[in-house]
């Protein structure tokens, strides 16, 4: 009896094993269940869009000015994001390599111009550019697309967080500020960068105040 219930116990023991395999492979598929759930929650919206879209799409085939017009828009957003990528670059490695009393004064006022909306700014850009004959111009849109705060915040945030000592070594070793901006700096921040790109071409592609009173006589 006691042998028998020895190996009742041992059998009872050993089926453990597979339950908790079992259990564990249905939270698993429940897991990728939810994935999958979210994910095609995400993109109905998508859906929804391509299905009210496409069939309009043969009226826009024809329309030249609507073709144009993107293009436009696309160029722009396309310059303006190069720019605005190396002038923040540029910006944020400064910031983080200087080591002033004013520096965190600095970071403050980065971060406030973040929060302005650009209807506060409108006033103000338009009488500058007017100021300096840009208007009805693109050249006005790609000079106040070029300078965001947003992306020199967030690129000076990422660059504070390299290690001097980097930099330092390779100070002694004889590297330049160029080379220290290039070979040091520029790699570890290129999935920030990366993210500032998208939020750029986000905030430039989807402007429309500002190109409506700056351009207001331009076809």
């Amino acid at each position: 009896r006691g042998v028998r219930g020895g190996g009742g116990g041992g059998g009872h023991n050993g089926a453990a094993v597979p339950a908790d395999q079992r259990t564990g492979k249905g939270c698993g598929s429940m897991k990728t269940l939810a994935k999958v759930i979210l994910v095609l929650l995400a993109l109905l919206p998508v859906g929804i869009l391509l299905w009210l879209a496409v069939p309009q799409l043969p009226l826009l085939w024809d329309d030249r000015a609507y073709w144009r017009g993107y293009a436009t828009s696309l160029g722009l957003t396309a310059v303006i994001l190069i720019f605005q990528l190396a002038v923040a670059l540029l910006a944020a490695y400064g910031l983080a390599r200087w080591q002033g009393r004013l520096r965190n004064a600095a970071y403050l006022l980065y971060c406030l111009l973040t929060l302005l909306p650009v209807q506060v700014m409108m006033l103000p850009n338009y009488l500058v550019c007017r100021a300096f004959g840009l208007l009805n111009t693109r050249l006005a849109i790609v000079l106040l697309g070029v300078f965001s705060p947003l992306a020199v915040f967030l690129l000076a945030r990422a660059m504070q967080r390299i290690g001097r000592e980097q930099s330092e070594a390779a100070s002694l070793d004889g590297a330049g500020e160029w080379t220290l901006f290039r070979r040091i700096y520029l790699p570890q921040v290129k999935d920030t960068a990366y993210i500032a790109a998208g939020l750029a071409f986000l905030d430039q592609w989807s402007m429309v105040e500002l190109p409506l009173v700056l351009l207001s006589d331009e076809g």
